[in-house]
């Protein structure tokens, strides 16, 4: 069963107002207060996109793929009745699942997928991940991150969070840019980092920021900020990854 629900979160690729913020073609602009906010203003770059993941187990029960997309109109009712989405069912021995996918009712793409296990000790479980992204402002992490609160909420669940913010700054940064970006970056969060990677093409830190809440534990330390560097030569530009308590993107 842990075996099961690890895979499932591994193949899926958490309110403060803003006054104003830049479009997706220029730089974001110098007032904020979320921690995530103020690290990727921090970073100088333009914004690409925001990115929030929310998963929770919401019954111990193995249900029907007819059940799961009963708890799926629960779903679309928060979302918005005029949203645009489509339905995708997987049936099989022990496992059933519901995919929604699509254009959410105030614009941003969506992914709401139901995973329902069992297994010949009855161990049984369902469970809900929904992923939605939004590329019309850096700002609006903080609605989306909002509304899939509100989606479990509909569950009587508080889910796992994880928040990610996309942008890129033009050409390729040198090694040493990349480390003293990523410095500020974790210091606008009032964080500081400990341990993290370098290979060609890329530069990731992990560390830890008082004010974020979801932490995990990576290597016997706390860890709630990830932050990575990727030259992509095909665009020629530099992307920079600013996820809490990861990064759950390929980069």
């Amino acid at each position: 069963m842990k075996k099961n629900i690890a895979f499932l979160l591994m193949g899926l690729s958490f309110v403060i107002l803003v006054n104003s913020w830049a479009s997706s073609s220029d730089p974001v602009l110098k007032s904020v207060e979320h921690p995530m906010l103020a690290a990727f203003q921090a970073s100088d770059a333009y914004f690409l996109d925001a990115k929030v993941q929310g998963w929770a187990e919401i019954n111990q029960d193995f249900l029907s793929v007819a059940a799961l997309n009963d708890l799926g109109n629960k779903v679309e009712e928060v979302l918005g009745k005029h949203s645009v989405l489509t339905r995708k069912e997987i049936f099989d021995e022990g496992f059933n699942s519901l995919e929604i996918s699509g254009r959410a009712e105030s614009g941003e793409n969506v992914s709401v997928i139901f995973q329902s296990l069992t297994n010949e000790r009855e161990e049984n479980g369902t469970y809900l991940v929904v992923n939605i992204s939004d590329t019309r402002g850096v700002g609006e992490i903080l609605s989306i991150r909002g509304k899939i609160l509100d989606v479990f909420t509909e569950f009587d669940r508080i889910p796992e969070i994880n928040e990610l913010l996309i942008g890129y700054v033009e050409g390729q940064l040198p090694a040493r840019d990349c480390r003293n970006k990523i410095k500020n970056i974790f210091h606008a969060a009032g964080g500081k980092q400990h341990g993290g990677i370098e290979e060609n093409g890329y530069i990731s830190k992990t560390g830890f920021a008082p004010n974020l809440p979801a932490v995990v534990e990576v290597n016997g330390k706390q860890v709630n900020m990830q932050v990575a560097a990727s030259y992509n030569e095909i665009d020629c530009q530099t992307y920079i990854y600013i996820g809490s308590p990861l990064v759950c993107s390929d980069y």
